[in-house]
């Protein structure tokens, strides 16, 4: 149960701080991007930081137009963070003997 509470607070606390942050600022920061910053172009993994903040304000097309694979990485990213929580309960397993023991 602690594990949940801890899981819940820290996604709270990463939400309003995704919320709080003002998109100008962030989108006019430069690259950090070394294999951009070398050769110019972009890489599979740039504007990934820009687009997730859009999917989180629910900005599907502002995401897509920083990384076409952004919905599916954010997909997956909380598809873990789910997982992870589900995984943290643990399920209960009976031994047969009529009490239930947490699995492993």
């Amino acid at each position: 149960m602690k594990h949940k509470v801890f899981a819940l607070l820290m996604f709270v606390t990463l939400a309003v701080a995704v919320l709080a942050l003002p998109l100008e600022r962030i989108e006019s920061l430069p690259s950090v991007c070394l294999y951009k910053n070398l050769t110019g172009h972009d890489c599979i993994g740039c504007g990934q930081t820009r687009a997730m903040l859009h999917l989180a304000r629910g900005e599907v097309e502002a995401a897509v137009k920083h990384n076409r694979l952004s919905p599916l990485v954010f997909a997956a990213i909380l598809f873990s963070m789910l997982s992870w929580m589900r995984r943290r309960e643990g399920p209960s397993i009976s031994d047969g003997s009529g009490e239930e023991s947490q699995g492993v």
